[in-house]
């Protein structure tokens, strides 16, 4: 054999170990051995293109009996001739992308055999490629990322491939430009949303990917629905529904109007309205001259005034009604029972400054005097007290769960997290907690506590920690579900992720990210409403536009974004909403402007 190299990228090595007898004439014997194939066809891929010579061995164990090194050629037959018999042997061929078999093997391959005295096997061999899988790595300044790919074998050294061996492709081409070279490529992003990037040997069929955030234009190309309501002078009380639709005054008139700006109802009042305040199915409206009048929300229909009562008020969700009301003379708070439909008289009792009421069932009145640092609970049908309790000044109150073995209420001071019997106002048990700002989940089987940057969640029964979260670039606040919404620390400068954490184990439901440079100072601002998160940029404005957008609480979704808004509308104080409708005021004082879902 004359080896002539003659490897070009499109050819491709099939070796191959083929014969039989040959016969004998003449007398000439059969030699003991194997006769190799050499292959070189143009449409096989079977082996790497970049390889320039194969190197066969015959072993014994590791003993190597017989080594030949061919290169790449034209077809051939060679012989390897003189191996012992009825002995195991191995051959090991293996492929380089030198003509000199120098450096790391492209493809290997092993067949064991053995020979008869005076015969040649025939044994078939396929090289298959050394790669075991490939690695991509990416550098990224500003909008442009440069990605490598390298492959390697199952040692983890680099293997040798041919730039026509590599095929790249983007998930979504409206993300970016992917412009391949190879075992390189680069990325020019331009769009939003989360690319993968996907490089992939085509001789072994190994792939690799990568996902990364791309936050160069808008989150949603959806715009809202925008609906105006007309107000007559500067709105002076708003209530919004669940169902989207608002309660609202602007002077001596109260009305009601749906998410597309219809009004539903309107009573006119002789006096001002000061504001509006939701009280169950009913909006109780305080007066300019003093009082309250009480409506209902389906129909506005009126049922009682009092022109002593002053808020705040709520009811025990069934037929009762608090409210409170100063003495003239001596000047005394007091906290009244009235029916809620009828503002029939039923108790009344002396109270200090500033006490709010917290919550109320048919059996009691739980109220608050940061004043006095206490807690105080009244007997809800006959007003007589049932106890009180000290707790830390600026203690937050955080709900009553009322499963479980005892009725218990929780209560945030800054840095302590206790729990209080209902019944008696005895403290049960208390823990250090981050913050002083916290939640009891709708379910009532968690309590989050948390600060700017930290969250922890404990068993409302216990006080035990069941995880907790730190280094957070900002803590929003409760989802509808439970869910803790969160900023954890931005990845790249322009996408800043935006997480949904799961209350019972702090693991993340859903994440998503927010065009900005500027989170967490003052020009982030984000409402929680219903099912949806409403979040104006102030910071990211382009020719004086401000983004607002409003995302799906339960999945993260971008729903609708719009940039109309941003520089009519006052922010933040305006930005309130009503299910799935965001209610703003514009800078006039002459509208209220509505976006909701297209």
């Amino acid at each position: 054999m004359n080896p002539s190299p003659k490897l070009t990228r499109r050819t491709l090595l099939l070796l191959t170990l083929s014969a039989g007898c040959s016969g004998g004439g003449g007398g000439v014997s059969t030699p003991t051995g194997v006769i190799l194939a050499l292959d070189w066809p143009e449409a096989s891929r079977v082996l790497p293109v970049a390889a320039k010579s194969v190197r066969v061995r015959v072993k014994r164990g590791t003993k190597i009996l017989a080594e030949r090194l061919y290169l790449a050629g034209p077809d051939s037959e060679e012989q390897i001739n003189e191996l012992p018999f009825a002995e195991a042997l191995v051959l090991e061929a293996s492929a380089f992308s030198t003509a000199d078999a120098a450096g790391a093997a492209l493809a290997t391959a092993l067949v064991p055999f053995n020979l008869f005295r005076g015969k040649q096997e025939r044994l078939a061999l396929t090289l298959t490629s050394v790669i075991s899988w490939v690695e991509l790595s990416q550098t990224t300044t500003g909008l442009e990322t440069a990605l490598t790919v390298v492959a390697r074998d199952s040692a983890g050294s680099a293997v040798l491939t041919f730039p026509e061996q590599w095929q790249w492709s983007l998930s979504d081409p409206t993300l970016g430009t992917l412009t391949p070279t190879g075992p390189t490529a680069s990325f020019t992003e331009s769009g939003f949303g989360v690319a993968t990037l996907t490089a992939t040997e085509k001789e072994s069929g190994n792939v690799a990917s990568i996902t990364r955030p791309v936050c160069s234009g808008d989150p949603s190309k959806t715009a809202p629905l925008v609906a105006t309501v007309p107000i007559n002078v500067k709105l002076l009380g708003l209530v919004p529904l669940e169902n989207g639709s608002l309660v609202l005054s602007d002077g001596k008139e109260i009305k009601a109007v749906d998410n597309s700006g219809a009004t539903l109802w309107r009573r006119t009042l002789t006096g001002t309205v000061e504001f509006l305040q939701r009280v169950g199915d009913y909006v109780v409206a305080s007066l300019t001259s003093g009082g309250i009048r009480v409506h209902r929300i389906s129909d506005g229909a009126f049922f009682w005034e009092d022109a002593l009562l002053e808020p705040p008020s709520l009811s025990d969700n069934t037929s009762r009604f608090f409210g409170f009301t100063h003495t003239s003379a001596p000047r005394q708070l007091h906290v009244q029972a009235r029916g809620l439909t009828t503002g029939d008289f039923l108790w009344d009792q002396a109270v200090l400054d500033d006490t709010t009421a917290l919550w109320a069932d048919s059996a009691r009145l739980l109220c608050q005097n940061p004043t006095n640092e206490s807690y105080f609970a009244l007997h809800a049908a006959l007003g007589y007290s049932l106890w009180e309790a000290r707790v830390p000044s600026s203690s937050q109150f955080l709900g009553v769960r009322l499963t479980g073995a005892t009725p218990l209420l929780f209560s945030l001071a800054p840095g302590e997290l206790r729990a209080l019997f209902l019944t008696t106002g005895v403290r049960t048990w208390g823990v250090a907690a981050p913050g002083d700002r916290g939640y009891l989940t709708p379910d009532k089987n968690q309590l989050i506590a948390y600060s700017e940057t930290q969250c922890s969640a404990y068993d409302p029964a216990t006080g035990t920690t069941l995880w907790s979260r730190s280094s957070l670039t900002k803590v929003i606040g409760m989802l509808p579900n439970g869910d803790l919404l969160v900023l954890p620390p931005a990845e790249l400068p322009r996408c800043q992720p935006i997480q949904a954490l799961r209350p019972n184990d702090g693991s993340v439901r859903w994440s998503t990210y927010l065009p900005s440079t500027t989170v967490p100072n003052d020009s982030f601002i984000a409402r929680i409403a219903g099912s949806r998160v409403y979040v104006s940029l102030t910071g990211m404005g382009r020719q004086g536009t401000t983004p607002l957008f409003a995302l799906d609480s339960t999945t993260g979704q971008y729903l609708w974004g719009t940039r109309q808004y941003g520089p009519e509308a006052v922010f933040p104080a305006a930005l309130t909403a009503s299910g799935n409708t965001l209610i703003l005021a514009a800078e006039s004082d002459t509208k209220l402007i509505l976006l909701r879902n297209s």
